[in-house]
């Protein structure tokens, strides 16, 4: 990396720049949806203590998930990168090596951005960034679920379980003790997933900013 020039240099800083801002909107989401499931918890609790269904109620809330995706993200990317340049050599190597990278960063967060929020639009505006992903490593997979993602409301599965079990448990006076059994049991399943990929997120964060910090104190060095 100490040897690459400005413009590579730019493009890997600004590209891993807006790789950092998607991991802060998936952690984001993360912790929201965390706290949906702890209210929900919290609801189990109540009807376990005290046995009534009316002071659960208040906490026994369908998963709302995390809002929309902004459109003005990496809009001084979008700039920066489509400037007309000529690679060559290492040059180009490095261009390509980091187009693809954002590609396939790009791809994987705006899929899992979009379960999250719950619509496609995280998916088809970095796809826009990007300039599509018919020619990424990740075009086959993109290819399989593109359409499903647009057509379809994307959504963890596990939500849309755990909200169809919330509806029926309130749809009543009366309390299902094995509805309520297994609702726990699928918020534990929920609480070790998002645990997962947080863990998962907080280990690319602090990959990339380990490199970025490499690449810039070499670069320093350089001069």
């Amino acid at each position: 990396m100490s040897q690459w020039n400005v413009d590579s240099i730019e493009g890997y800083l600004n590209y891993t720049m807006n790789l950092l801002e998607l991991l802060n909107s998936i952690s984001s989401s993360l912790s929201h949806l965390g706290h949906a499931r702890l209210s929900l918890t919290h609801g189990l609790n109540l009807l376990e203590k005290e046995k009534s269904l009316s002071l659960a109620r208040k906490h026994l809330k369908a998963i709302k998930l995390a809002g929309c995706f902004s459109t003005n993200f990496g809009k001084s990317f979008h700039t920066q990168d489509h400037k007309a340049k000529i690679f060559s050599g290492k040059e180009l190597i490095v261009h390509e090596g980091v187009k693809e990278m954002k590609s396939i960063g790009f791809w994987v967060c705006g899929v899992l951005l979009s379960c999250l929020y719950g619509d496609f639009k995280s998916y088809m505006e970095l796809r826009k960034i990007v300039g599509g992903f018919d020619d990424s490593l990740v075009a086959t997979l993109d290819s399989k679920i593109s359409d499903k993602l647009v057509k379809n409301k994307p959504i963890f599965s596990e939500i849309e379980e755990i909200n169809d079990f919330v509806s029926h448990l309130v749809a009543g006076d009366e309390v299902r003790h094995d509805a309520a059994k297994e609702l726990q049991r699928k918020l534990c399943e929920l609480e070790k997933l998002f645990g997962d990929i947080s863990k998962e997120v907080d280990h690319l964060f602090d990959d990339v900013m380990s490199q970025r910090s490499k690449l810039m104190d070499g670069f320093r060095l350089k001069k």
